[in-house]
């Protein structure tokens, strides 16, 4: 090798640029993640928003197939 701290340099630098690959892999499977958790939280509002009101349409239906006023 005739200039071997060039050929360390590049190795280096190719290690650097290796560094920042896994660390851009590592957030964006962050953000996948976090973006999966807040569309499960979202999933899960939306059940719990809908649940209540069928609920609640139990309630009444039970009450009038048992005589009773809702």
């Amino acid at each position: 090798m005739p200039f071997p701290s060039l050929h360390n340099q590049f190795l280096i630098n190719q290690f650097l640029i290796n560094q920042l690959r896994i660390n851009q892999l590592r957030i964006n499977q962050f953000l996948i993640n976090q973006f999966l958790i807040n569309q499960f939280l979202i999933n899960q509002f939306l059940i719990n928003q809908f649940r209540i009101p069928i609920q609640r349409l139990r309630v009444m239906v039970k009450l009038r197939t048992h005589g009773e006023v809702a």
